[in-house]
């Protein structure tokens, strides 16, 4: 007979708060909802939501967060949620200032969690609170469409509408205007949000005063938001977190501690997003192009320059890159060389060292598995959005190539040189690794490089697929070419 004894773990609840003392969590759980936020993804709870549950702590925002799905969503999850009172683990790990991090904490900012399509009646009363003060989304890319729609007591299909919809009812009930902070990954997304709502007033004929009062008594705040976010761990790094929590959660997930949320906003908009004042990784200023080029150079384009190196050196992940001393230090010398001083913006050189740090802290966390070979996806485009504008800034600077960057974008030609055509497109295999090249443009780039110099002049003619012509750039043809193999 087995005498060993049984533990048997509580839920993350209300409950185990109380029965732990957590005091400050428990407070937390009294604060009015001041924030309505479409999207219940890891993303936004992991940065945002952590963001305002901070400021909660110091009793600064002392306001939580309702979140809305835009379907009724995974049941197993909506049952989760109200299983342990919107409750849930954020497990930060990572490398900050080169110390390791690592420890977990309770959120306790989240009011509620209701389905768009099918409490449609319930988002709107909760829309028409007085204690409402910011609408917060992470919709996608997509879901910032605008979608010409009517406008009735039914839930609208886009995230437009549903907006459009709820803040109508607050103009008819005579509530105050809104701060609205879109999150999706598109360059001035407050203004497309805003341009949204607008057409779509126009569209429903709801009048002058609707219109003026969106303008007047509502702030669309274009912003950016950065922190990397993966989810639940593996299997095996997912069992001994479970054997270290004291009870069970089917909500955790794990995020890195560098964050990002620049939001463009003035005094007005700090006044409202207090919790600015408490969180390092928001930014409220009126101009926030610095954060997104900073993001889009040091991050991104270094990101992409590396990508076929380290995969054409047997690394499959980021990490394990940059575990290779040589490795690290080029990437180091990358940003500090020639992205850092390509950027196509005046941005302060203190500035642009201490995010190319951060950015090698991220790369050097041991407890993300962020493969190369995802990172390639659209690799054309992302060189043509990411690298191109660097070069072109560095060139008319300096007068002559930066040669690491020219190496990557050889690299990548060198990667594309050893994929073979099949049925299901056109794979690679290095190192005992086989991937997809999932990008639309593999078959004109393969094409150029089996022409040689001819070819790649012509391709890196291609205005179209590099927003410029390289071809003109003195030595990039053949420098490139000569790069490649190497």
């Amino acid at each position: 007979m087995n005498n060993k004894s049984i533990i048997v773990k509580s839920f993350l609840n209300t409950s185990y708060l109380l029965n732990n003392s957590l005091d400050k969590e428990i407070a937390i759980q009294k604060l009015p909802t001041k924030v309505i936020q479409f999207g219940t993804g890891v993303l936004l709870r992991g940065l945002i939501d952590d963001i305002i549950h901070n400021a909660n702590l110091q009793g600064i925002f002392n306001g939580r967060v309702a979140l809305i799905k835009s379907t009724d969503g995974n049941p197993q999850e909506v049952q989760a949620f109200e299983d342990q009172d919107y409750l849930f683990t954020n497990g930060v790990r990572g490398i900050e200032n080169g110390e390791t991090i690592n420890f977990d904490y309770i959120n306790s900012s989240v009011s509620a969690l209701l389905s768009a399509k099918s409490q449609w009646n319930e988002v709107i009363q909760l829309g028409l609170s007085e204690d409402l003060e910011i609408i917060v989304s992470n919709t996608t890319e997509s879901g910032l469409t605008y979608v010409e729609e009517q406008i009735t007591e039914e839930c609208p299909m886009s995230f437009s509408g549903k907006l459009c919809s709820m803040l109508y009812q607050r103009f008819l009930n005579s509530k105050k205007g809104l701060i609205i902070i879109p999150t999706e990954l598109l360059s001035d997304n407050g203004e497309i949000v805003k341009t949204n709502i607008l057409k779509l007033i126009t569209h429903n004929n709801l009048g002058e005063d609707f219109y003026s009062w969106i303008v007047k008594e509502n702030k669309f705040c274009s912003s950016l938001v950065d922190r990397i976010v993966p989810g639940r761990p593996d299997a095996q790094a997912e069992v001994e977190w479970n054997d270290k929590l004291g009870y069970t959660d089917h909500l955790k997930f794990i995020s890195e501690p560098f964050g990002l949320w620049a939001i463009k906003g003035d005094q007005s908009v700090k006044d409202v997003c207090s919790f600015y004042q408490c969180n390092e990784e928001v930014k409220i200023e009126e101009d926030i192009n610095i954060y997104k080029e900073l993001k889009l150079r040091l991050l991104n384009a270094t990101h992409s320059s590396l990508t076929a190196y380290a995969i054409l050196s047997g690394f499959s992940t980021v990490f394990e890159a940059m575990s290779d001393q040589s490795f690290k230090q080029y990437a180091e010398d990358l940003m500090g060389e020639e992205i850092g001083p390509g950027i196509p913006y005046e941005i302060d050189q203190n500035i642009k060292t201490t995010f190319a740090a951060s950015v090698i802290d991220r790369f050097s966390n041991p407890f993300l598995k962020h493969y190369w070979k995802d990172i390639a996806f659209n690799y054309t485009n992302k060189i043509g959005i990411r690298i191109v504008p660097v070069i072109l800034n560095y060139y008319q600077k300096n007068g002559e190539l930066p040669v690491k960057l020219v190496e990557g974008i050889a690299n990548y030609l060198s990667l594309y040189s050893q994929a073979k055509k099949t049925e299901e497109g056109y794979f690679v295999t290095v190192s005992n690794m086989t991937f997809k090249l999932n990008d639309e443009h593999v078959e004109i780039v393969i094409s150029a490089i089996n022409q040689q110099e001819t070819g790649l002049a012509k391709i890196f003619g291609n205005t179209t697929l590099w927003g410029a012509n390289l071809a003109e750039i003195p030595g990039f043809v053949s420098h490139t070419q000569s790069s490649m193999h190497q």
